[in-house]
C-alpha cells in the first residue's frame, strides 16, 4: 500500500503545482511580476507565508511517503514555479506541460542525486524576490 500512498502524494503535488502555476502566472501575470513590491503589503506577505507553509506540509508528507527527494523545501517551489510560469506565458507552441513534467520528475526521490547547495532560507528567498524588477 505504501507505493500507492506515495503516488497519491505525487499526484496531489502535481495538482497543487499546476493550480499554483495557473493562479500565479496565467491569470495574473502582471501581479506576479510585481510581487516584490506587493510583498510590502501585509495581506500579500501573510498569504505568501501561508502558501509556503502549505507547500512545506505537502512536501513533508510526500517525503515521508518516499515519493519526494529528501532535500526539497518549500522555498524551492517559487523558483520552480517561476520557471514553469515563464514557459507558460511564452506563447503558443511552448510546451509548459513538458517543462512542468521535467520539474516534477526532478523532484522524485527515486534516482535523486545530491544538490550542489543548501536551500534558500525564507529570508534569503524574500531578499532575492525583493530585488526583482517590476516591468513598467
Amino acid at each position: 500500500i505504501e507505493p500507492e500512498l506515495a503516488q497519491l502524494e505525487v499526484d496531489r503535488l502535481k495538482r497543487t503545482l499546476g493550480d499554483s502555476i495557473e493562479a500565479l502566472h496565467a491569470k495574473d501575470r502582471a501581479f506576479h511580476q510585481c510581487l516584490p513590491q506587493a510583498l510590502d503589503l501585509p495581506e500579500i506577505s501573510e498569504a505568501r507565508a501561508r502558501t509556503l507553509g502549505a507547500f512545506q506540509r505537502l512536501i513533508k508528507r510526500a517525503q515521508a511517503a518516499g515519493a519526494l527527494r529528501a532535500d526539497v523545501v518549500a522555498e524551492d517551489i517559487p523558483m520552480l514555479l517561476a520557471g514553469v510560469g515563464i514557459s507558460r506565458s511564452s506563447g503558443k507552441g511552448i510546451s509548459w506541460e513538458r517543462h512542468l513534467a521535467l520539474v516534477i520528475d526532478g523532484l522524485r526521490a527515486e534516482g535523486a542525486h545530491p544538490l550542489p547547495r543548501r536551500p534558500l532560507t525564507r529570508a534569503q528567498l524574500d531578499a532575492m524576490v525583493s530585488e526583482l524588477p517590476c516591468p513598467r
